[in-house]
């Protein structure tokens, strides 16, 4: 399991925020209406920050029920925004452009934008606002949502991951962002920023929020399906998003009638940590770190770092042949291309061939080498990180690290397993 990184700075606000400035969990959520609030706390463990039990939970328990009145919800998009689309509309702008508007993520992120505006003009507060403003300001800032997200990088350090899926990602992430933020920009009032520069900003904030933090969501119904299509919903739920992700969650989220709900998935004892499942996002290890700004670094033999069956590393041989490996499978591509060097043959034709000892060690070899190179990189990532004076770039290149170092767990399990099956033959 892996704590979410993101967490904003703490705040002082009376009975909501201990001495040590943590938030008062049971009474946050008793504020946003939800139930029951005193099963689950805030800790920290080794220095992760997570959700943990406050006694023993039983398989199915209802661990936290959130109404969706108490949620950001894509489906009711600010005024604002609503307008702008229809002005593009009466202008006879293109459809694409009026479908662009329509997507989810600019309609949730207008939510945010919305709500952060509110609590700001607010002059009185009833118990749903203290809420929410205790919930904005645990949300992290732009500049630390920056140092963990890929996407805003410099190239100098994310071409120091070598990893071609995730660079590609991020292109096309920064290219796909333009069409939310032109909408958003065009859509905001100006009150609610002093500048346009302070609007951009803003703005990337309240993007980063929804991609890192955002649930999807269907109907469960309490009786039978009444049939017919159910729209999923996009939500920001005060809470859930301080429970952590784990490969191998004890617990699960989803909605039911008008609220959003999260229940024991097995037992859990008094004091364990309480995560989730962040969804197909999270595998291989470079799209969790696109998705969310982590790699995992638990579960591992002693020093900290998980080696998860569904991870995927490429290997590049020759500067152009690329292989994708996992912990468990290697691709009958490898095994082609290794016979074919074997029989001096250079040529994409297929042959008949078959796993050899020769082979396999072959392969091996590529792998070990593989595993070598990425504990390089890992080194020097973390020297360059350990000799930053400059927090925006060491907390990136300790990531590119953590991400060098999966990569190097991944291939050494996948090398082991290959020997130890060539062993057994």
């Amino acid at each position: 399991m892996r704590e979410h990184p993101l967490f904003g700075a703490s705040v002082d606000d009376d009975d909501l925020f201990s001495y040590d400035h943590d938030v008062n969990l049971p009474k946050l959520i008793s504020l946003f209406g939800g139930s029951p609030s005193d099963l689950l706390r805030l800790d920290s463990n080794n220095g992760i920050r997570g959700v943990y039990a406050n006694k023993s939970l039983k398989e199915g328990e209802i661990l936290l029920k959130m109404p969706l009145s108490s949620c950001l919800r894509d489906d009711q998009p600010p005024l604002w925004l609503l307008e702008h689309q229809q002005q593009d509309q009466s202008e006879e702008e293109s459809s694409e452009s009026a479908l662009l508007i329509q997507d989810w993520v600019t309609r949730l992120a207008a939510c945010v934008l919305e709500k952060q505006h509110e609590q700001k003009i607010k002059k009185e507060a009833d118990c749903l606002d203290r809420a929410t403003q205790a919930w904005l300001k645990l949300l992290p800032s732009r500049s630390l949502l920056r140092q963990f997200l890929p996407i805003h990088w410099p190239e100098s350090i994310l071409s120091e991951t070598n990893y071609m899926p995730l660079e590609l990602a991020v292109d096309s992430a920064y290219f796909a962002r333009a069409a939310p933020m032109g909408d958003l920009m065009g859509a905001i009032p100006s009150s609610y920023c002093n500048n346009g520069g302070e609007i951009q900003d803003t703005i990337e904030w309240a993007l980063d929020l929804v991609q890192t933090r955002s649930c999807r969501c269907a109907l469960r119904f309490s009786g039978e399906s009444t049939g017919g299509d159910v729209k999923d919903l996009r939500v920001l739920v005060p809470v859930f998003d301080m429970i952590n992700h784990s490969p191998e969650p004890n617990a699960e989220f989803f909605r039911k009638d008008d609220y959003m709900m999260v229940q024991a998935l097995r037992d859990i004892a008094a004091d364990d940590q309480v995560c989730i499942s962040y969804g197909g996002s999270t595998v291989p290890a470079w799209r969790r770190l696109f998705s969310y700004g982590f790699c995992d670094t638990s579960g591992g033999d002693g020093d900290g770092f998980a080696v998860y069956e569904d991870d995927t590393v490429e290997i590049v041989l020759e500067d152009r042949f690329r292989f994708e490996v996992s912990p468990t499978e290697i691709p009958g591509e490898l095994i082609q291309y290794q016979a074919q060097q074997a029989a001096g043959i250079d040529s994409d034709e297929p042959l008949d061939i078959e796993l050899t000892p020769e082979i396999g060690l072959a392969i091996v070899d590529h792998l070990t080498n593989a595993a070598a190179n990425s504990k390089r990189k890992r080194d020097e990532a973390i020297n360059a990180a350990t000799n930053s004076s400059e927090e925006s770039l060491s907390v990136p290149l300790r990531l590119v690290g953590d991400l060098h170092e999966s990569h190097r767990r991944t291939l050494l399990t996948c090398a082991g397993g290959l020997r130890e099956y060539l062993g057994g033959q």
